[in-house]
């Protein structure tokens, strides 16, 4: 962000996102809050002005085209291609139950290939959309199961990259 946004270091990038944030603020003056002279009006009071929900939205919207696109994991997997990135993980998530030759009738063992894909929750205006291609490309692979990831695990802090999508079983 620091790059993107020309800025030296974190303190500037801070200033500068202020900055940025009260010119938005500043400019929707006229139609939040009509009572306020947006040219003269303390930051402060445009502040408590504004609805917290239209600040947070603000600020959000602020804070993603400052970092820009790209920076999910589902636009991620859309760079490399939504087909090949499913078709790589489904290879890679391996059987992880062999039962050998103890799949037979005498022991009733109808073994089935299941794959569970764990995914992590959308972030960015487009990631809803290439989840969906995602799912469609696993539907393809074989019966797949989806759960839902937590939070962290967009962040990679969740474990091993791989973990979080996709573990199959036979």
């Amino acid at each position: 962000m620091i790059a993107r946004n020309r800025c030296a270091d974190v303190h500037a990038l801070a200033a500068s996102l202020l900055d940025n944030f009260e010119a938005r603020l500043r400019q929707g003056v006229p139609h939040l809050c009509p009572y306020l002279d947006a040219s003269t009006a303390a930051f402060p009071d445009i502040i408590r002005a504004v609805p917290a929900a239209v600040l947070a939205q603000e600020f959000l919207r602020l804070v993603e085209e400052s970092v820009g696109p790209g920076h999910t994991v589902y636009e991620v997997i859309a760079k490399h291609g939504v087909e090949t990135v499913a078709d790589f993980l489904y290879r890679r998530a391996a059987p992880t139950c062999h039962l050998g030759e103890r799949d037979v009738e005498p022991f009733n063992i109808s073994p089935v290939s299941l794959a569970i894909v764990r995914l992590p929750p959308t972030v960015g205006p487009r990631d809803a959309e290439i989840r969906e291609s995602l799912i469609s490309a696993f539907h393809t692979k074989g019966h797949c199961t989806f759960t839902e990831g937590s939070g962290t695990d967009r962040s990679g802090n969740g474990g091993s990259r791989s973990s979080w999508l996709a573990h199959r079983h036979r």
